[in-house]
């Protein structure tokens, strides 16, 4: 028995069946007779009142024969009192028609009646509230077996399953034209003939074809995953396991890409489908069977289900490539098994990422990103090498708590200044932040391939702000304005604060919450320099007060300035002109990795290749690379390089390699050969003091005091200098202090000094 997950649908409203009112007037009769031994004389007033038919009387009284029921237990004679309505004795010399003229016993046999019933509906509703609570407190689960509806979806999914002439199922080969030989899609399959066997199992296709029509497009990713129902079904195989479907709206985007990308997109089932292209530079591939897998954590297990769901319901022979869809970043062993498919049955599992299709369908570059998609599918490389920032979230490690704290800070409209060393990952953290704002208007500017003017970067960020806010809310018309070109206008300043606020008073009437965000890359191009060689950008000065006073005076505008230099807050005036930036921006120096999110890392890439790591080796790397993203890629592939193999016979599983230690000391020997590149570029932008300071901490044996590095004799100028040179190189992450010792972070660093000097 296994859990099969149900395709998700929308709750019916509950109504009350016939046979409830049947038990709600057992359960109240049941609560009445209860009641009345509470009240045991009422049996005598009910029989006083309805022994024998009134008379009427002289004065309209009314006379009651009631026979012997007008005694007590000593036989002797009751009337009813006027004033409370109860049979009372009868006084001496007193008859029964007498006594019951002085009654008004009808009225107050009803105030009887209304007790009861009212103490009867008491019981009642304390009775199916109890009844409620009796699972609960017996310690069981109060649905011990499954619904009708569940059970009527499993039998479903199982004669879906079957190959039977009056019902076309998904699992049946498919034609050259991309459906099954009879239909495979599911506006098709409603329409083919029914028999009354199978009659019940369409109205279910119906219904769940009505509410996959039903569900918002525009809704948010957050929201787009509602919860799935399970059932016990027996299975007889893994290809019988579903995922989750993915929303409408993730499904629009995978088929707006391939089409996109002169593919056609033809659904199996919710959550599989086969794309095919008839241009001639992808007819190589033939049909590629694609797999969309949402809000699943994809290992080597998921890997193997979603494989023998492909073959099984696609019925396809032996495909050269097959896509998986995935918004979660996969396990190291999921590309262990991609790995072991290829060796086995000569066949590509490649995941690809969904939020790497939606940036593609921004940027308006489908057909370049699918064919590096599939151009990486079929060929080796190294995928270690890197020469520009990471644009795959597949490939994107270690970050996610400084993800949030960004993400936080920009929700309270903090303005962030973003630095650290060269190639620590500061873009690609960027570029993944802007995937991750999908509600909000995003402007990215990498300002060293910007003319050095703000006039044309007023511009710049308002075409960017209208592009993002035109792919994301497409339904909502947005303002016109005339773009400034030739001449620059003198009050360009004031037009690019009147046009973006348009912009964000048109956005606000639909989202009242969002918010305007701009991401400036590469500042160390923008801010003015305090020597004479670089003069930065002109209008500086007024960009950075237009950018302060529209985020304080509307409260919509964020921005992030990107750089390796933290001049822009920290120095008050450029040239004798105050900075707006002066303190303004909140500073986070983005580290290196962890060692958890560095093995992640290593482990993933490495992974694809069929390679592996020990602990021991892992260890080793991280001392040698102190976590620096860019130096580990750098070093990891000169391990995939050893043994001159080719990263083609890395890949096949009984030729993979286990890295050990031993092979850490040769790749050592051949990065500082081969790839010291990076450390020189380190090791010149430092000042004289701080490279005075490496080289104490390398005669030390990378480790000393303070002592050791501010000599007592030095001047105070000099000792200033000295805690500030330390200051800064612990700021950067080239040396780190531990227990009031200083050493060098990166080992491989060290010995390339040890090596130079």
């Amino acid at each position: 028995m296994r859990s099969l997950r149900l395709i998700p649908t929308q709750q019916s409203t509950k109504r009350l069946k016939p046979q409830m009112f049947w038990k709600l007037g057992g359960v109240f009769l049941l609560a009445f007779m209860l009641s009345i031994p509470l009240h045991g004389s009422f049996i005598t007033d009910v029989m006083l009142c309805s022994a024998t038919t009134p008379a009427p009387l002289e004065g309209g009284s009314i006379k009651i024969t009631l026979g012997k029921m007008l005694y007590n237990q000593e036989r002797e004679p009751k009337s009813i009192a006027p004033e409370t309505g109860l049979p009372s004795p009868l006084m001496p010399n007193e008859t029964p028609d007498a006594s019951l003229r002085k009654s008004g016993g009808w009225a107050a046999s009803l105030k009887q009646i209304q007790s009861i019933v009212a103490i009867g509906i008491l019981l009642t509703l304390g009775l199916i509230f109890l009844s409620s609570f009796v699972p609960a407190l017996s310690g069981t689960h109060a649905r011990t077996r499954p619904s009708h509806k569940k059970r009527e979806a499993a039998n479903l999914h199982k004669r879906r399953l079957k190959r039977t002439p009056e019902c076309v199922t998904a699992d049946m080969p498919l034609s050259a034209s991309g459906a099954s030989k009879d239909t495979a899609t599911p506006a098709q399959v409603l329409a083919a003939p029914r028999s009354k066997k199978h009659e019940r199992s369409f109205q279910q296709l119906e219904d769940l074809e009505d509410v996959l029509n039903l569900q918002d497009l525009t809704a948010s990713r957050d929201d787009e995953y509602p919860m799935m129902e399970t059932v016990e079904v027996p299975s007889a195989s893994s290809a019988q396991v579903i995922w989750p479907a993915p929303s409408l709206q993730a499904k629009k985007a995978v088929k707006t890409f391939f089409a996109q990308g002169q593919f056609q997109l033809v659904d199996v089932t919710p959550t599989l489908a086969v794309i095919r292209s008839n241009a001639p530079q992808y007819e190589q591939y033939g049909d590629i069977p694609v797999a969309m897998i949402t809000k699943t954590i994809v290992n080597d297990a998921t890997v193997q289900a979603v494989y023998q769901a492909m073959i099984t319901q696609t019925r396809l022979a032996d495909p050269k490539l097959m896509l998986a869809v995935v918004d979660e970043l996969p396990h190291y062993s999921a590309y262990q098994r991609v790995c072991q498919l290829a060796a086995e049955r000569q066949t590509a599992f490649l995941p690809v990422s969904l939020r790497l299709m939606e940036k593609a369908l921004r940027n308006g570059n489908c057909p370049q990103t699918l064919e590096k998609i599939l151009a990486s599918a079929l060929s080796s490389r190294n995928v270690y090498e890197t020469a520009g920032s990471v644009e795959n979230p597949l490939e994107f490690f270690g970050r996610e708590k400084m993800m949030a704290t960004l993400l936080d800070s920009m929700s309270h409209l903090q303005h962030i200044g973003l630095f650290g060393p060269r190639k620590i990952g500061k873009t690609s953290l960027v570029w993944q932040l802007r995937e991750q704002m999908a509600q909000h208007i995003v402007a990215y500017i990498d300002l060293q391939h910007v003319p050095r003017d703000c006039s044309y970067l007023y511009q710049i960020i308002l075409d960017e702000c209208v592009r993002d806010a035109s792919f994301k809310y497409p339904e909502i018309k947005l303002p016109a304005f005339e773009r400034t070109k030739g001449a620059i206008l003198p009050n360009y300043s004031t037009q690019f604060i009147q046009h973006l606020v348009r912009v964000w008073e048109t956005l606000k009437a639909h989202r009242h919450d969002i918010k305007i965000v701009l991401l400036l890359d590469e500042a160390e191009h923008f801010v003015p320099n305090l020597t004479e060689d670089e003069e930065g950008f002109s209008g500086f000065h007024e960009f950075m007060g237009v950018i302060r006073g529209v985020s304080q005076q509307y409260g919509f505008l964020v921005s992030i300035i990107v750089s390796s230099r933290p001049e822009i807050s920290r120095i008050d005036t450029y040239r004798g002109q105050s900075n707006p930036g002066f303190h303004y921006y909140k500073e986070v120096f983005l580290s290196s990795l962890a060692e958890t999110g560095c093995n992640q890392m290593i482990q993933n890439l490495g992974a694809q290749m069929g390679m592996s790591y020990n602990e021991e080796a892992l260890s080793r790397i991280y001392y040698e690379t102190g976590g620096h993203p860019y130096v580990t890629r750098q070093f990891c592939s000169l391990l995939a390089q050893q043994d001159g193999k080719d990263i083609e016979e890395c890949c096949v599983p009984n030729r993979a390699k286990t890295v050990e230690v031993q092979d850490i000391e040769q790749a050592i020997s051949d990065y500082l050969e081969q790839k010291s590149d990076y450390l020189e570029s380190i090791w010149q932008r430092l000042s004289y003091i701080e490279q005075e300071i490496l080289l104490i901490l390398t005669t030390h044996h990378n480790s000393c005091a303070l002592e050791d590095i501010i000599a007592s004799d030095l001047s105070y100028e000099a000792k200033r200098q000295r805690r500030k040179a330390v200051s800064n190189l612990i700021e950067h992450e080239i040396i780190e202090k531990c227990e009031n010792k200083y050493s060098i972070r990166m080992g491989l660093f060290e010995r390339f000094l040890q090596a130079s000097n």
